[in-house]
């Protein structure tokens, strides 16, 4: 509401709704939030097509090259930007329901946790994911 686009929720998995925006509505590019420090974000660009095996749009990286701080900076600075509630709780990488937990380095000795944004060491940033790998 607050930039006047249209939000649209798919019953299905994120490569299905993909499809289907591809098919139905012609998208042919995506703005992205992925940074150099994702996971995934390896041989990515500002702009670079989708993986192979996935519906074929072109990405736009327009953070590719910043920081976490440098996110948080964007967010924070008096601009009152909405962003997910699981960052005032902790939370600093924000997977699903079962490979993400608060960080670890934000607790306070009470079982609460500070804001992403205080996260000092941004190596730390995805101490609260649970690695799939080992842990199947």
């Amino acid at each position: 509401r607050m930039y006047g686009l249209t939000v649209t929720h798919f019953k299905t998995d994120f490569k299905a709704g993909l499809e289907t925006l591809i098919r139905d509505r012609g998208i042919r590019a995506m703005v992205l939030g992925t940074r150099f420090g994702d996971p995934n974000a390896a041989g990515q660009a500002y702009f670079c097509p989708s993986s192979e095996g996935w519906p074929p749009f072109m990405r736009v990286n327009p953070v590719i090259d910043w920081s976490y701080s440098e996110v948080w900076r964007f967010l924070t600075l008096g601009r009152g930007l909405p962003y997910c509630r699981l960052y005032d709780a902790g939370y600093t990488s924000v997977g699903n329901t079962k490979d993400t937990v608060p960080n670890s380095h934000l607790a306070n000795g009470d079982g609460t946790y500070r804001p992403a944004h205080e996260l000092v060491e941004e190596s730390q940033e995805r101490a609260g994911r649970i690695d799939k790998k080992k842990n199947g």
